[in-house]
């Protein structure tokens, strides 16, 4: 009997350990993707009211917007080392338009234009904050 309830130990304390291995695995996955992206948004705004706003996605795929309200935000998780680009054009008559990148919340790049029908373009290079 007591080899019963020693055998019943060791097959409970494998499980725990087992669980916690694959706990470690699942977390450990986790954190290295953490580490390999970042959050990128993208913000157009302005004293224009309408753009057409063009921005480069994660893989270096470009998406198109037309004519959105103004201010626009797009937020992205994205491999840090991709090139980040934002074109934005003034669809109105007259006003500002701006573009900025962020990086994990940080500001890595701004521009503004100013005209009717004007464009504006910020890049930039997704990186980890040192």
């Amino acid at each position: 009997m007591k080899t019963q309830k020693g055998r019943g130990c060791l097959v409970a304390l494998f499980i725990i350990i087992v669980i916690g291995i694959m706990i470690a695995i699942i977390s450990s996955g986790d954190s290295d993707k953490k580490l390999t992206s970042g959050q990128v948004t993208y913000v157009v705004e302005g004293t224009a009211t309408k753009a057409n706003v063009n921005y480069s996605k994660d893989g270096g795929s470009q998406e198109q917007v037309a004519d959105v309200t103004l201010p626009f935000e797009k937020i992205l998780e994205v491999k840090y080392g991709t090139p980040l680009v934002i074109i934005a054009q003034n669809l109105n008559d007259s006003g500002t338009i701006t573009c900025r990148i962020l990086v994990d919340g940080q500001e890595i790049q701004s521009a503004t234009s100013e005209g009717g029908f004007v464009a504006v373009s910020c890049s930039g290079m997704n990186m980890p904050k040192p």
